[in-house]
């Protein structure tokens, strides 16, 4: 919808699923020619991610993401092989990056992901794209750690859900973000787990209206924040392409005056 009103972007900084589209972007890749793959592909089996996994890693989440699963190790023998299911992921990154290096790209690229050791925030800006990819969107305790320049890193979210900061430190003049976490329901559930999950919610949503004040007072307004309506999709629907597209078109043909007017 951008590139068919005339947009393109002159950066790309992303993080968690986020990484893996905007590399996309950055490589200018026929997006639509990749939804067309994608949706001929069962990504939730690629990955391995059925549905007992899923309802156990949503359990987990419940119980606080970092705590329960993003720190805690397994006590494993080392192997000069990657595990089974980073080699696949590795394997399908390859496959929609075309093994580009960050160098190579058209477009200035980064990817936010998390130090699993430090818990810093970590800013990819070099090296193999599909690695970078990975490292940004592992999620903790269900896809392994990355190793990359002496890091461990996982998923870039747990730190930095919308890399505003990053992208200004990088030299973006103007921007537009993209908020895809979903919004609090307006009753919460009572009992407590659900009180604990949303208060981390609360959280994060604060952290991040504090850093999108700070870079809109640095670009002087020009910073335009967009959540499209995804509050019906699930993160880990991996296969619910068109649907997500779907919303993501509507939504930016809604505000395309919105996001011309930032770059005018």
């Amino acid at each position: 919808m951008l590139l068919d009103s005339g947009l393109e972007p002159d950066m790309v900084v992303g993080t968690s699923m986020g990484s893996v589209i905007g590399a996309a972007v950055a490589n200018r890749a026929n997006l639509d020619g990749m939804i067309k793959v994608l949706n001929r592909l069962d990504v939730n089996r690629i990955l391995k991610i059925s549905r007992q996994s899923r309802r156990e890693l949503e359990k987990a989440i419940g119980k606080s993401l970092v705590k329960e699963i993003g720190i805690r190790k397994r006590l494993e023998k080392e192997s000069k092989k990657p595990p089974v299911k980073l080699a696949r992921l590795f394997t399908f990154f390859k496959l929609m990056t075309k093994n580009s290096s960050i160098a190579e790209l058209p477009i200035s690229y980064a990817a936010v992901a998390t130090d699993l050791c430090n818990g810093r925030e970590i800013l990819i800006r070099e090296g193999k794209v599909y690695r970078a990819t990975a490292a940004s969107s592992a999620i903790p305790g269900f896809i392994p750690p990355v190793k990359l320049n002496g890091y461990q890193l996982i998923d870039g979210g747990i730190v930095d859900t919308v890399p505003v900061l990053p992208a200004l430190k990088m030299g973006a003049g103007s921007m537009v973000a993209v908020d895809v976490s979903k919004s609090l329901e307006p009753n919460p559930n009572q009992n407590p787990l659900s009180l604990f999950y949303r208060s981390s919610e609360i959280r994060k949503n604060e952290i991040l209206r504090l850093k999108t004040s700070i870079v809109k007072d640095e670009l002087d307004g020009r910073l335009l924040t967009l959540n499209p309506p995804v509050n019906q999709l699930n993160w880990l629907d991996f296969n619910e392409v068109d649907k997500a597209v779907s919303i993501g078109r509507e939504f930016a043909r809604e505000n395309i005056s919105a996001i011309k007017d930032i770059f005018e």
